[in-house]
């Protein structure tokens, strides 16, 4: 059966992957991420947790703007998280899907950018530099021990 030309072959019947999980005898494919849903999808739960982060210093900070002092006062902790972590998806998919694999040095790359925008948050440029390169090498170095800290 012949597959159209604008799309991809159509794999063969007589395919040499028989086994149902990663064996080391198949040679190790690179499915690229979705970089976009990766970011909607960080940056959402970084709001999540902005949110929560704010109505925490809201509930323990003595003012008389109510409730909706989460979003007026301290709201700046909601765009943050949602800045850092979607920043730290974005980087971190962008990089796999550059280099074509899944190793460490995607996430020290995301933990780079993360810590930039923490350390730009400061005003501060050698803050910046200085977080990008403690939270890339943190995130590396914690990738490289075997556990992974992105959501996909």
């Amino acid at each position: 059966m012949r597959s159209h030309p604008l799309l991809p072959p159509i794999p063969s019947s007589t395919s040499s992957s028989h086994y149902f999980f990663p064996s080391p005898a198949e040679a190790h494919v690179y499915h690229p991420k979705p970089t976009l849903y990766n970011t909607a999808s960080g940056g959402a739960i970084g709001a999540a947790f902005g949110t929560v982060v704010s109505a925490i210093k809201n509930a323990t900070q003595q003012h008389d703007k109510g409730a909706i002092g989460v979003f007026t006062r301290t709201g700046s902790s909601i765009t943050f998280f949602a800045a850092l972590v979607g920043t730290y998806a974005a980087a971190e998919a962008i990089t796999s899907n550059v280099r074509a694999t899944e190793d460490p040095w995607n996430g020290a790359v995301g933990g780079c950018a993360a810590g930039f925008i923490a350390g730009i948050q400061r005003k501060s440029l050698p803050v910046a530099v200085g977080q990008c390169a403690f939270m890339g090498t943190v995130i590396g170095a914690y990738q490289t021990a075997g556990v992974d800290v992105s959501n996909s």
